[in-house]
């Protein structure tokens, strides 16, 4: 039971309607009503079993966005209990199963400026909006001087690469086309 309806006084009438609930529940099931079926009369905070299969990509994506501050409390902790499992069997990869803002992750926060403001982990992780501003301050002119010496080198390397395709087998201008493209492409990235 959530702790809001201790602290609201109603923890009587909530454990009332959870056994009357259970009551009919059970009757449905005898009365030969499908389970799938019966589970409709269930509250939608019922306790539930199940299994689940992902691959660590997904487990990944879980993390991030689950054990978020900003996520629901019950999930934020089932979450958290399935990284432990994890944890147990494969310490080495659950370290990577953090919210997405984890040093092992993005490393900073991209949720929006309100959000972050109220998140106790705003006070260690810096938001996006400050990422930027510090690009934009300090990024910009070394990322064109960075373009430049790119270019020339690349300019240098199309060159020496061009010669070497008219002396070369046709296998190997093929070959040196396409590493060329690749090139220009990285650089131009």
């Amino acid at each position: 039971m959530p702790e809001s309806w201790r602290r609201a006084g109603l923890e009587e009438e909530f454990a009332g309607l959870l056994e009357r609930t259970s009551e009919l529940y059970g009757r449905a099931l005898k009365a030969g009503i499908p389970a799938e079926d019966a589970r409709f009369v269930l509250p939608n905070a019922a306790p539930t079993n199940f299994h689940v299969m992902v691959n660590f990509a997904e487990m990944l994506h879980i993390c991030d966005l689950r054990l978020c501050v900003r996520a629901q409390w019950e999930i934020r902790r089932m979450v958290a209990m399935m990284r432990a499992q994890i944890k147990h069997v494969l310490p080495e990869i659950a370290v990577f199963l953090q919210p997405k803002c984890g040093e092992n992750r993005m490393g900073y926060c991209d949720e929006s400026l309100e959000d972050w403001q109220k998140c106790p982990l705003g006070r260690v992780r810096p938001h996006k909006s400050s990422l930027f501003e510090l690009y934009e301050r300090h990024g910009t002119r070394k990322a064109e001087a960075r373009s430049k010496r790119r270019n020339s080198c690349s300019q240098n390397f199309s060159a020496r690469a061009m010669s070497a395709q008219a002396n070369a087998p046709r296998w190997n201008r093929i070959v040196a086309n396409i590493f060329c493209n690749i090139f220009r492409n990285r650089v131009r990235k």
